[in-house]
C-alpha cells in the first residue's frame, strides 16, 4: 500500500511540475502537500511524510517557504539538462531564475524556447541568434513596424527551418499571440498583379511572413512588397507583422538588404557547421525516421562516419534524404515487423555514400575521434522517445581531452568488465534490481551455487536479462565478437538459467544474449572462486569505501573486496549497532580463509575482537584505509591470499612505509606527482577519463580548497582527492548517480566546506557543460572532512 501511495504522489508531482513549466509560470503553486492530499484523497500528514521521504531519496527538489513546494527532479533534469538546479531552493521568489536565463547587453542568452542544433555558445548559430532575436522583441514593444530580417544561405541549409524556430520562439515568449500563424510566400507571387494580396495573406492571424527570394530582384520590388503588406495590416487595424526574407545564396544583390535593416545574416551551410552539430543532425534525422515508421532502430556508431564525411551540394536537405533512404531501405528489406528492432550497421550504407568524388577523407579523423569518444557502440532509437545519445552529444562541448577513446569490446570483454565493476556495497538496496518474476524464476537455481550470497552480482544479471526481454539491451557485437568462455560448472549453470528464462518468458533469446549470460556467469563464478581472504572496507561517509573496493576488484579481477559505509546514521548511534550489522554481513562474504577489516579512523580501527566473538570467523583489523594500502593488500592477496598469518605479517610491515609516505609532501611537486605509481595507475582504473589531464585540474582545485580552508597539504589528501575526484568525473560522464542519503541535512551541517569545494569544482570545469551533481560534491566534502578529523586525532 505504501508503494502505491508513493507512486501516486510522485506521479502527481510530475504532472504539476510539467504543467508549471509548460505554461511558463514557474510558480509550481500546486506542488505542495495540501493540494496533493486533496487530489489523491490521502491524509495530509501521510503525504508530507512521503514527500520528505522522496526528497531524501533525491527524487524531489525542495523549495523552502510557506507552503513548502516539491518539484520533480526527473522532470526538471529532462527539461533543463543544461541547468544546475540545486536540491534545495531557499527562496521561492528565485525559482524562475533557475529556468529562465537573464540577459545582458553583450550576450542575448535565450530562454528554453529557442534551443536548436548550433545554438549553444561557440557553435555556428549562437552569434546569429544573438544578433537576430532583438528584432522579435521589437515587435512586442512598439507600435511601429518590426525591422525586416534578411537571411541569405545555400539551398537546403535550413534557412526556412530557422525562421520557423524564430516564430516558435516568439510564441513561446509571448511576442506573438498563441493563435497566430506564419506564412511562407515566394516574392514573385507577391509581385504578381493578378493576385489580390488579401487573398494571399490573412492579417487577422498571420504575425510572421517569410518571403523566399530565389532570383535577383529590383530594389524597388522589395520596397513595394514591404509597403503593400504594411498597408494591408494598417487597413485592417492589425499589428504589423515581422517580415523575414529568405534569400538564396546565388542572389547577387543581397547587399541591398544591408541598407534596409541591421538584422541581416549569412546562414551557415554544412561546411560551416561544427562536427558535433553535423553528428547531432544525423542522429536527429534517424530519430525522426524512427518516429515516422514506428520501428526500434539499433544503429552501430560506425554507420555515422560515411554520412558525416560526404559532401552534400544540397546541404542538410540532402543529408536528411540520405539518412531516411538508408533507414527505410533497411527496414523494408529486413522483413521484420515492428515488434522487433532493426539493426543498422556499416554494411547497410548505400555504396553511393562511399564514392570517392563524394566522400571527403580529410574529415575522417576528426569525426571518428568524436564518434568514438562521445557515442556508445550501439545507439538505440525508440519511436517517440528521446534518444540518450543525442543528449550526450548536445553536452559534448566538454573539452575532449578530458575523455579517452573507449575501444570496441568483445562480448566476453564486456561481460568481464561488468562483473568486476559490479557494486561492492553490501546491503545497499538502492542498487539491487527488483524484477520479481525473474527472481522467482532464477533464485532457486542460484541458491544452490556459490553465487547465492553475492546479491549485487545476481542483481546486475537480473537487470541485464530484463533489458534483453524488453528490447533495451544495447550491447551489439559483430559475429566474430560474440564468442563466449565457459567451464564445466558455468556451462551447466548458464544452460539452466537460459532455459528457465526462455521457458518462463516464452521467448527465445538471441545468440548474443545467450552468450552474454554464459560469459557473465563464467566470470561471476571465477570472481568468487579465488581461494583467499576477503577484505571489507569500512569508511566514514557515503561511497568512499565503495570507491576503494570497486577499483581493487577491477584491478585484481575478483570479488575479494566489499564495502560498508559508516554513515551519519551509524555515527549518531551506539557503535554496537554498527557491529551487529557487520556480524550479519561477515557470514555472507567469508570464504573460509578469514576476513581483513580495513577502517579509515576510530571507531572503525579495532573491531576484530568483538566481531570474532560474534561470528567465530578469523578476523584481523588494520588501519588506516588508503589507496596505497589497498594496492599493497591486492598484491599480497595474489601471493599469500589463503595464508592469513603470512599475509598479515607482510601487510603490517609494508603499512609502516605507507603511513610515512602519506604524511610526506612529495606529491606537491608536479613532476613527482605525475610519475607516482599510485597516481599513474589511475589511467588503468578509469575507463572514460584522461587522468593525465584530470589529475592536474583536480590538483588545482584542491590547492585552492586547502588554501581557503587553511588545511595543510600532504600526500594523503592529494592522492585521495585526485582518486575520488576522478571517480566523480567518471560517474558524471557515464551519468551514474550517487544515492547520498540525507543529502540536504549533510549540506546544511557542512555548509562552509561544501560551498568552498562546490565553487572550486565548478571553476575547474567552467570550460565545459559538465554538471556535477550535488551528491558528488558531498562525497568530496566528506573526503576533506575525514582528512581534517584524522589530522586532529593523528591517524
Amino acid at each position: 500500500m505504501n508503494t502505491s501511495r508513493k507512486d501516486m504522489i510522485l506521479k502527481t508531482i510530475d504532472d504539476y511540475t510539467i504543467e508549471s513549466i509548460s505554461n511558463d509560470s514557474f510558480t509550481f503553486e500546486n506542488c505542495n502537500a495540501q493540494t496533493i492530499a486533496l487530489d489523491t484523497n490521502l491524509d495530509r500528514a501521510n503525504v508530507s511524510r512521503i514527500l520528505n521521504q522522496l526528497f531524501n531519496e533525491q527524487a524531489l527538489i525542495k523549495v523552502k517557504g510557506r507552503p513548502t513546494l516539491y518539484l520533480s527532479r526527473k522532470v526538471v533534469i529532462t527539461q533543463f539538462h543544461f541547468k544546475n538546479v540545486p536540491q534545495v531552493i531557499s527562496n521561492p521568489e528565485t525559482i524562475k531564475d533557475y529556468f529562465v536565463f537573464h540577459t545582458n547587453a553583450d550576450d542575448v542568452i535565450l530562454k528554453k524556447g529557442l534551443t536548436m542544433i548550433g545554438s549553444r555558445k561557440g557553435e555556428s548559430l549562437h552569434e546569429i541568434i544573438n544578433h537576430i532575436s532583438p528584432a522579435l522583441y521589437y515587435n512586442q514593444t512598439s507600435t511601429m513596424p518590426a525591422p525586416i530580417i534578411a537571411i541569405q544561405g545555400e539551398v537546403g541549409s535550413g534557412k526556412k527551418y530557422f525562421a520557423q524556430k524564430l516564430f516558435e520562439y516568439g510564441i513561446h515568449n509571448k511576442y506573438f499571440s498563441k493563435k497566430s500563424k506564419y506564412q511562407i510566400i515566394d516574392h514573385a507571387t507577391l509581385l504578381n498583379k493578378s493576385y489580390d494580396l488579401e487573398s494571399i495573406i490573412n492579417p487577422n492571424i498571420t504575425s510572421v511572413i517569410m518571403i523566399e527570394v530565389f532570383h535577383s530582384f529590383y530594389e524597388n520590388d522589395i520596397y513595394q512588397i514591404t509597403n503593400n503588406i504594411l498597408h494591408l495590416y494598417s487597413f485592417h487595424n492589425k499589428s504589423k507583422p515581422s517580415l523575414i526574407f529568405l534569400i538564396d545564396s546565388k542572389v547577387q544583390n543581397f547587399e541591398y538588404f544591408k541598407t534596409l535593416t541591421p538584422y541581416y545574416i549569412s546562414y551557415p551551410n554544412m561546411s560551416d557547421r561544427t562536427p558535433e552539430e553535423i553528428l547531432s543532425f544525423i542522429l536527429h534525422f534517424i530519430q525522426n525516421t524512427c518516429d515516422n515508421i514506428g520501428y526500434i532502430l539499433r544503429v552501430s556508431k560506425d554507420t555515422l562516419l560515411p554520412f558525416a564525411c560526404k559532401h552534400y551540394p544540397l546541404n542538410l536537405y540532402q543529408l536528411k534524404n540520405e539518412v531516411t533512404y538508408t533507414v527505410t531501405k533497411k527496414v523494408y528489406t529486413s522483413g521484420i515487423n515492428s515488434n522487433y528492432p532493426v539493426n543498422i550497421n556499416f554494411d547497410t550504407i548505400s555504396k553511393e555514400l562511399l564514392f570517392e568524388n563524394n566522400y571527403d577523407k580529410s574529415k575522417e579523423l576528426d569525426f571518428n575521434n568524436l564518434i568514438q569518444q562521445l557515442l556508445p557502440p550501439i545507439i538505440e532509437f525508440i519511436p517517440n522517445q528521446k534518444c540518450k545519445a543525442i543528449d550526450n552529444l548536445m553536452r559534448s562541448d566538454i573539452i575532449t581531452d578530458l575523455f579517452i577513446t573507449v575501444e570496441n569490446e568483445t562480448l566476453a570483454q564486456q561481460a568481464k568488465y561488468d562483473v568486476y565493476n559490479v557494486r561492492s556495497k553490501l546491503t545497499d538496496s538502492s542498487s539491487l534490481y527488483e524484477h520479481y518474476t525473474l527472481i522467482e524464476t532464477l533464485e532457486p537455481t542460484f541458491n544452490k551455487t556459490k553465487l547465492k550470497n553475492d546479491k549485487q552480482l545476481l542483481s546486475f544479471l537480473y537487470y541485464q536479462i530484463d533489458k534483453m526481454l524488453t528490447g533495451t539491451f544495447s550491447q551489439e557485437f559483430t559475429f566474430e565478437n560474440i564468442e563466449y568462455i565457459e567451464s564445466d560448472q558455468s556451462k551447466k549453470l548458464a544452460t539452466r538459467i537460459i532455459t528457465l528464462v526462455e521457458h518462463r518468458m516464452s521467448r527465445q533469446l538471441s545468440t548474443t544474449y545467450r552468450n552474454y549470460i554464459r560469459n557473465y556467469i563464467y566470470y561471476s563464478l571465477e570472481s568468487i572462486s579465488v581461494k583467499s581472504s576477503v577484505v571489507l572496507v569500512l569508511c566514514h561517509g557515503e561511497r568512499i569505501a565503495e570507491n576503494f573496493a570497486q577499483i581493487q576488484n577491477f584491478a585484481t579481477e575478483s570479488r575479494l573486496f566489499y564495502s560498508f559505509d559508516y554513515t551519519n546514521y551509524y555515527q549518531n548511534n551506539d557503535i554496537n549497532l554498527f557491529i551487529n550489522e557487520l556480524s550479519k554481513i561477515l557470514a555472507y562474504i567469508d570464504r573460509g580463509h578469514g576476513v581483513l577489516l580495513v577502517g579509515d579512523m576510530p571507531p572503525l580501527l579495532n573491531l576484530n575482537q568483538k566481531l570474532v566473538k560474534k561470528t567465530n570467523i578469523p578476523i584481523f583489523s588494520i588501519d588506516a584505509a588508503s589507496l596505497p594500502l589497498f594496492v599493497r593488500i591486492s598484491d599480497t592477496l595474489k601471493t599469500h591470499g589463503s595464508q592469513f598469518g603470512s599475509m598479515m605479517y607482510t601487510i603490517m610491515n609494508d603499512n609502516k612505509y605507507i603511513k610515512s609516505f602519506l604524511e610526506s609532501t612529495t606529491l606537491i611537486n608536479k613532476g613527482t606527482r605525475q610519475e607516482d605509481p599510485y597516481i599513474k595507475a589511475f589511467d588503468h582504473y578509469f575507463k572514460h577519463v584522461n587522468t593525465l589531464r584530470t589529475n592536474e585540474i583536480l590538483y588545482g582545485a584542491l590547492f585552492n580548497i586547502c588554501k581557503e580552508l587553511s588545511i595543510p597539504m600532504n600526500n594523503d589528501i592529494i592522492i585521495h582527492f585526485l582518486f575520488h575526484g576522478n571517480f566523480m568525473l567518471e560517474r558524471t560522464i557515464t551519468q551514474e548517480l550517487v544515492n547520498f542519503k540525507g543529502l540536504f541535512d549533510f549540506i546544511y551541517d557542512n555548509e562552509e566546506i561544501y560551498t568552498v569545494i562546490r565553487k572550486n569544482i565548478k571553476e575547474i570545469i567552467s570550460f565545459s557543460r559538465l554538471e556535477i551533481d550535488e551528491a558528488e560534491i558531498a562525497v568530496l566534502t566528506e573526503i576533506i572532512n575525514n582528512f581534517i578529523k584524522k589530522m586532529k586525532i593523528g591517524v
